[in-house]
């Protein structure tokens, strides 16, 4: 049987004080445009824009979006049922008058939306089961299901439990849905269920993914991994990144170091846009890479400031003084052999 048509849902709204284009023209971000089904979202003179006309309002540009700068109406209902904290949440393809629990479709919902229903206390996803294989939005690639394997790995790595999918038929959704029981969480609630252990500690308040703090062994969603023997301790990187998930930090002798904090990072690339030389690469689901150790130096042809990574062999200019020719040439190739990112 094929799926019921998709009722056109009215298009997201966009943020753009949020959107990571309205912070340089140097942003190359295409998440929202390379997931829309219908090609709705447009970019022109570094503003990001969407077509009404095309917009079928499905909202997985939702999930896509590093910043979290897009939104759809419709969340899933976080309730307690039969003693137990779930989320419910239907397709909006599904019939039924009651919006408890609706969403356009159960793709919009990405890795950020599902880490923060389980930070409020849900251990099941009750969806209820739409055929998805004949949906005109049937999803390529990422979708609910491979966000929950990485929600799940994360969380695994924390000693949590995951957030649990349960596929039920309509009738017995609706059911559900009657005899839960509406939690409206806040933030200080949330609060008190992390004090009482729900996930053994809190978040970081700056993560857009928020998971539990853990140690240097745990995976984080996105984090930026800087080549030292590449760098060229110009940085860029550290300015330019809007949540501080890349900073220069120095230490109680004096000593200077890029320090990546990746529960900060939300992966919207500002800061490999920014780097000149390829030193700075995304990886996904990866632990806290180790700081990036650099050397102060003054330039011997024009007197200022500059560092570079320990790593990489003493400089006597500055890179700018090097790549303008004071230094009778081009940058000279780094004599140590390293990995790049």
């Amino acid at each position: 049987m094929r799926s019921p048509a998709h009722p056109r849902d009215p298009p997201p709204t966009l943020d753009s004080g949020r959107c990571v284009h309205a912070r340089g023209p140097a942003a190359s971000c295409t998440a929202c445009i390379d997931v829309c089904p219908r090609h709705a979202w447009v970019l022109e003179n570094a503003l990001l824009g969407i077509d009404p006309g095309r917009c079928d309002g499905c909202g997985r540009c939702v999930a896509a979006c590093p910043e979290g700068a897009i939104d759809v109406p419709g969340t899933p209902l976080l309730a307690d049922w039969h003693g137990d904290t779930v989320a419910l949440a239907r397709c909006g393809a599904t019939p039924g008058s009651d919006l408890r629990g609706r969403i356009p479709c159960l793709h919009a919902l990405g890795l950020r939306e599902l880490a923060r229903l389980r930070a409020r206390g849900a251990r099941r996803l009750l969806v209820a089961d739409p055929p998805c294989r004949d949906c005109p939005r049937a999803m390529d690639g990422e979708g609910l299901e491979t966000a929950l394997v990485r929600l799940a790995h994360l969380l695994r790595a924390r000693g949590v439990a995951p957030l649990a999918l349960e596929r039920l038929p309509l009738g017995d959704w609706y059911r559900a849905l009657r005899h839960a029981r509406s939690l409206d969480v806040g933030r200080r609630a949330l609060l008190r269920r992390f004090a009482r252990g729900i996930h053994h500690a809190a978040t970081d308040d700056g993560a857009p993914v928020p998971l539990p703090t853990a140690d240097g062994a745990a995976p984080f969603p996105v984090v930026a991994v800087l080549d030292p023997f590449r760098c060229q301790g110009c940085d860029a990187c550290a300015r330019g990144c809007p949540r501080d998930a890349i900073r220069l930090v120095r230490g109680e002798e004096g000593e200077t170091a890029y320090e990546v904090r990746p529960a900060r990072c939300s992966g919207c690339g500002l800061c490999v846009d920014l780097c000149e030389v390829g030193a700075v690469t995304l990886l996904r689901d990866r632990p806290t890479p180790p700081p990036v150790p650099l050397r102060e130096r003054r330039c011997t042809h024009c007197r200022a400031p500059f560092r570079e990574p320990v790593v990489r062999p003493v400089m006597d200019r500055c890179r700018i003084c090097r790549t303008s020719g004071h230094a009778g040439g081009p940058f000279p190739p780094s004599t140590a052999a390293g990995p790049t990112a």
